[in-house]
C-alpha cells in the first residue's frame, strides 16, 4: 500500500491530512462503482454486436458515458467541498457531446437552461449518466437523414424532489423504441429508480419526444 502526498498536503496538520485521505477514498469508491457499471454495460452491448457498424456505435456509446462521468470531476463544477453544481455538469456534457459528434450534429442545437441544484458527487454521477443517455437517444432517433432540430435540457429545482427534462422537436420515437428494452433506456429507468429514488416519464409523438425524471438527494 502506497500513498503519495505532495508537499502542500504533507505540510497539513494531522486532521487536515485525514480529511484529504477521506476525500481520496470517497473519490476512489465513486470511480470504482462507475467503472464497474461501465464494464457491465460494455459487456452487455458486446453480446448484441453483429456487425462492424454496431461495434463502432457501441464504442462511441461507451466513450460518451465515460465523458459524462468526467464532467462531474472538472474543477468548475465543484460548488463546495461536498457539493457539485448540476447545471455546470450538464453544460459540460453538452460541450463534450458537440465535440465528439460535431460531424453529425451540425444542424442540431443543444440548449441548457434552468435553476442550478447542488448535489453530492455520487448523485451527480448518476444524473450525468441519465442525461447523457437521453441526449444520445435524441441525437440518434429524433433527426434522421441530417434533419435540423433542437434538444432542450431543462433543470428545475424543487423540494423534496428536483426535476430534469430532456426534449426535442424531432420526428418522435417508434413504439418499440419507447420501451425500456434497449440498453440506453433500460439504464435510464434503472438509475432513476434505484439510485436517484425518482420516477421517469416518457412522451413521444410526431412533434418530438419529452423525457422527464425527478430525483431526490437523500
Amino acid at each position: 500500500k502506497c500513498i503519495v502526498l505532495d508537499e502542500p498536503t504533507a505540510m497539513l496538520d494531522p486532521s487536515g491530512r485525514k480529511e484529504v485521505l477521506k476525500t481520496v477514498r470517497e473519490l476512489r469508491h465513486r470511480m470504482k462503482n462507475s467503472l464497474q457499471m461501465m464494464a457491465n454495460l460494455i459487456r452487455a452491448r458486446g453480446y448484441e454486436v453483429e456487425s462492424l457498424t454496431e461495434a463502432q456505435s457501441g464504442m462511441m456509446d461507451a466513450a460518451n458515458r465515460l465523458l459524462s462521468l468526467t464532467a462531474t470531476l472538472d474543477g468548475p463544477v465543484q460548488a463546495s467541498p461536498e457539493k457539485v453544481s448540476l447545471l455546470q455538469v450538464i453544460r459540460h456534457i453538452r460541450q463534450y457531446t458537440l465535440q465528439t459528434l460535431v460531424n453529425s450534429t451540425g444542424n442540431i442545437t443543444i440548449q441548457v437552461s434552468g435553476q442550478d441544484v447542488e448535489v453530492r458527487p455520487d448523485c451527480a454521477d448518476s444524473i450525468a449518466l441519465v442525461v447523457n443517455e437521453l441526449l444520445q437517444n435524441a441525437l440518434k432517433h429524433a433527426f434522421p437523414s441530417g434533419a435540423a432540430g433542437t434538444v432542450w435540457i431543462e433543470l428545475q429545482s424543487g423540494r423534496p424532489a428536483s426535476r430534469i427534462t430532456v426534449r426535442d422537436n424531432g420526428v418522435g420515437l417508434q413504439k418499440d423504441q419507447t420501451r425500456s428494452g434497449g440498453i440506453g433506456l433500460e439504464l435510464v429507468y434503472t438509475i432513476v429508480r434505484d439510485r436517484l429514488m425518482g420516477e421517469c416519464d416518457l412522451e413521444s409523438g410526431p412533434d418530438g419526444t419529452r423525457v422527464t425524471f425527478d430525483f431526490i438527494e437523500a
